[in-house]
């Protein structure tokens, strides 16, 4: 701007100069011939007196050009100056400096039009910036802005303090958008983060980082006491149903909770470690919070590694898993084999054999094991045919399928599918479903129960007595069999669950002509009480462990 300006006053100094150089010049040229033709004598006293007449022409010249220059610079150069500041101003967005000039003229307005201009820019980038710092559907910050926060409490925390970074999320949010509808979801996230706001308040700072997550900092803590309060006054928020178009909905959230007092850590590394606390949370159930402790990332690394090695050997043809057989025994003779059950097993070539309770979860969890459990029917299917052919009159192969496999898009059309490859009939397979998974599934569940009748495949509710059947519920479905649970099974001969095994599940399934199994069976007293109560099948280690189908075959040929 003074560069600006300083250009513009030379330029007018020159100019100014330069035009009075020439007046002058033109001045005397034109009195010195106009003198010398008409009067001699006259020019000779003006020229005795020329330097008094200069005198006198640089003397007004100078008061003229000090009236130019003095209308230069406060009516010219003084509002281009202000002008040229203001533009210098917006430039550099310090839009509180800008100023307007005092006289009413082409300056003014052009002044005005630019404060005017540059209140637009202020107002424009002001919602810009809002936009870039705030999440459109809540208003709260969102995780661009929140990680800025984050950044500056670690390293301003007070000595002696703590902070708490508090990841949650709403429970079983996706079956709220399923069930009601996404803009019905969207507006409960709205009053959820109301709720949130009233609580956060000034004690710290609330995000949506997106989906139904929302984060917390607390700041400058100084007794865990008060992460204790807050998190119950968090969890309290949600004991009220909340009321969307009519809708009453009742949710819960869970919650993770990671508190440091180094101004070292870094903001990945609490993310990552509340992350990990509220998995642990959803781990437990709803309505849970968890405090980050270190060794739950050593749980997260075993079930991350787990994931990668089940998907890899999944990708390269399941060949690192393989099947073991359970024989079903009649207790009528407590000899003849009815049937096996295929169980799933996991020799990994980089983690080592790896016990079903360790994978099959994370497989459940992660959605993998809908592959490999289409691996695992087509593979029982085909050592059924073996044991036939090795003249192994057993009836059938029972197979268990987890829930998001049964509830999965094209399931029974996979179903057929390997029917058809293997060519083994239908009748010979019975599929195992837990018992939750049936009461948790209503229409659709009972549409793939019938078809699946429909096609001759039989249906058992494995480890019956530990979900919530009602005697009506099941009349409904198309069963054939209840897998008495182990639970139940323990002890029964010197007491235990005897009255709940004589008096209600053994009566039910006869009752509804349903055929019965025992799980987990261990000892002589149990086997010869099961029979007694009229049980028919026995599976456990009192009779054989699970086996390859080689071993299977020759304890079958011995029985």
């Amino acid at each position: 701007m003074i560069k600006t300006q300083l250009k513009f006053s030379t330029k007018f100094i020159v100019f100014s100069v330069v035009t009075f150089v020439i007046v002058f010049a033109s001045s005397i040229s034109y009195c010195y011939g106009y003198l010398e033709n008409e009067n001699r004598d006259l020019l000779t006293t003006i020229t005795t007196r020329i330097d008094q007449f200069i005198l006198l022409f640089i003397a007004i010249a100078i008061l003229l050009f000090t009236l130019m220059y003095s209308f230069y610079r406060f009516v010219l150069l003084k509002p281009i100056g202000i002008l040229m500041s203001n533009i210098e101003h917006i430039k550099n967005r310090e839009f509180d400096y800008l100023q307007i000039p005092s006289n009413d003229d082409e300056f003014d307005k052009i002044a005005k039009n630019i404060d005017h201009l540059a209140a637009g820019i202020e107002a424009k980038e002001r919602e810009l910036q809002y936009i870039a710092e705030h999440d459109s559907l809540t208003g709260l910050y969102n995780r661009y802005y929140f990680n800025n926060i984050l950044n500056e409490k670690i390293v301003t925390t007070k000595k002696d303090h703590s902070l708490a970074l508090v990841f949650c999320d709403v429970d079983n949010f996706k079956e709220i958008n399923d069930t009601v509808g996404h803009d019905i979801g969207d507006h409960l996230l709205v009053q959820i983060a109301q709720r949130l706001t009233s609580l956060v308040g000034d004690k710290g700072y609330l995000s949506r980082i997106g989906g139904d997550e929302f984060m917390i900092i607390l700041s400058d803590i100084d007794t865990y006491d008060r992460i204790y309060s807050f998190i119950h006054q968090l969890h309290g928020l949600f004991d009220e149903p909340f009321t969307v178009d009519h809708h009453y909905l009742q949710v819960t959230i869970s919650s993770g909770i990671v508190i440091t007092d180094s101004p070292q850590v870094d903001v990945t590394t609490l993310y990552k470690e509340a992350d990990i606390a509220l998995y642990k949370s959803k781990e437990q159930g709803k309505n849970k919070f968890t405090i980050y402790a270190e060794e739950y990332s050593a749980q997260i690394h075993e079930r991350k590694a787990i994931f990668e090695g089940i998907h890899k050997a999944i990708n390269e043809g399941c060949g690192e898993f393989f099947l073991l057989y359970q024989p079903k025994i009649a207790t009528k003779d407590g000899k003849s084999i009815k049937g096996a059950e295929s169980l799933i097993r996991w020799e990994s070539k980089k983690l080592g054999f790896m016990p079903p309770d360790k994978f099959i979860g994370i497989a459940e969890d992660s959605g993998l094991i809908i592959e490999l459990g289409y691996w695992i029917i087509e593979q029982s299917c085909r050592d059924f045919l073996k044991m036939r052919a090795a003249g192994i009159e057993i009836e059938q192969m029972s197979i268990n399928i987890a829930s998001n496999q049964f509830t999965s898009k094209g399931f029974l059309d996979r179903v057929q599918e390997i029917i058809e490859i293997t060519q083994i009939d239908p009748k010979n397979m019975e599929f195992e479903l837990t018992e939750r998974i049936i009461a948790d599934n209503d229409t659709d569940m009972l549409e793939t129960l019938h078809a699946l009748q429909k096609a001759g495949i039989h249906i058992a509710i494995d480890d019956f007595g530990t979900g919530y059947s009602s005697l009506s519920y099941l009349q409904q479905l198309p069963v054939n069999r209840l897998k008495i649970d182990r639970s139940f099974v323990i002890d029964i001969d010197k007491g235990g669950a005897f009255n709940i095994v004589k008096n209600a599940i053994v009566p039910l399934a006869k009752t509804l002509k349903l055929e019965t199994t025992a799980e987990g069976v261990e000892t002589k007293g149990e086997y010869q009480t099961l029979k007694l109560m009229g049980v028919d099948d026995i599976q456990g280690y009192y009779f054989a462990k699970p086996m390859r189908i080689d071993e299977f075959i020759a304890f079958a040929h011995k029985q």
